[in-house]
């Protein structure tokens, strides 16, 4: 049997990179030990088709995932010029 992707119901690429930075070998209960650290509620989280500018800081603090991919839409990655 081919083991499910974790956080499938979730969209948004960085947000999940971050869910992944958060909680890397944990299956279940990841999502709410994420709201609980960001102190927001679960319900919050789970509504979240992206990460929330007002979130984005504590976000890229809890999780070490760079604002650049939590939300490229905001911060574009500039490319180095030769």
């Amino acid at each position: 049997m081919k083991k499910a992707k974790r956080f499938a119901n979730i969209n948004d690429d960085g947000l999940r990179a971050a869910l992944d930075a958060f909680s890397p070998n944990v299956e279940r209960g990841a999502l709410s030990a994420f709201a609980v650290a960001l102190k927001v509620s679960v319900a919050a989280v789970s509504q979240w088709k992206n990460v929330p500018v007002h979130m984005i800081s504590k976000v890229e603090t809890l999780t070490g995932v760079s604002r650049a991919i939590l939300r490229p839409d905001l911060y574009p990655v500039e490319k180095k010029r030769a």
